[in-house]
């Protein structure tokens, strides 16, 4: 039986993979198998010690990317970018986002321009 140390450690493993670049596409089973746990047993450890869902988290860090590349770069195109962070398609991402912050993408996006239109024109 692993220590609470060692299980606080693969939490900690878990929520970097998850928020490296590379990982939006992991699915909870490759991860829990990646770190030696089955995807059962750990989904209730990362719940346990993290105090959130793996599932929840991954959506967390997937629309923090979102709103970072949007501020930065409002043009960019919604079903590329939804694509890029891991969701299965654009009308995926438009839920998720709303459901979660409120507002679509493309009206995030659309405020940032017109924010950017403004500050270059005053």
């Amino acid at each position: 039986e692993p220590t609470i140390a060692h299980q606080r450690e693969a939490v900690t493993r878990a929520m970097r993979l998850l928020s490296s670049t590379g990982a939006p596409r992991m699915t909870v089973t490759a991860l829990s198998r990646h770190l030696g746990y089955s995807p059962w047993h750990f989904c209730r450890l990362f719940r346990r010690i993290s105090g959130r869902t793996m599932t929840t988290y991954r959506e967390r860090v997937r629309l923090a990317r979102a709103l970072r590349r949007l501020r930065e770069a409002p043009d960019t195109d919604l079903t590329f970018l939804a694509l890029e962070l891991g969701y299965c398609s654009h009308s995926h991402f438009t839920s998720t986002f709303r459901r979660t912050l409120g507002y679509t993408p493309s009206s995030f996006a659309a405020a940032r321009r017109r924010r950017r239109r403004y500050a270059i024109s005053a």
